[in-house]
């Protein structure tokens, strides 16, 4: 439905933000102290008062697949 130049930017676009986003990935590799617990934490309070909070955060296990997910984000996307 999109025209052939927006087709071609958009695929570009793919491609650039999955190359983007693996390199941050590495960048998180890097920096991760591997001794400690979760790391690259962001915590959310959702109802302070009951203490429910959303918390999502990287250990040495997470990372490696979503490092694996962000090295096949730019294949899939060259393949498409």
């Amino acid at each position: 439905m999109l025209p052939r130049r927006m087709l071609i930017i958009a695929r570009w676009l793919a491609l650039l933000t999955s190359c983007a986003a693996l390199l941050s990935g590495v960048v998180v590799l890097l920096l991760l102290n591997r001794l400690g617990d979760f790391q690259c934490l962001f915590r959310f309070d959702i109802l302070p008062l009951y203490n429910l909070n959303f918390a999502l955060g990287v250990d040495g296990l997470s990372l490696v697949f979503l490092l694996l997910t962000l090295f096949i984000m730019p294949i899939c996307v060259l393949a498409a």
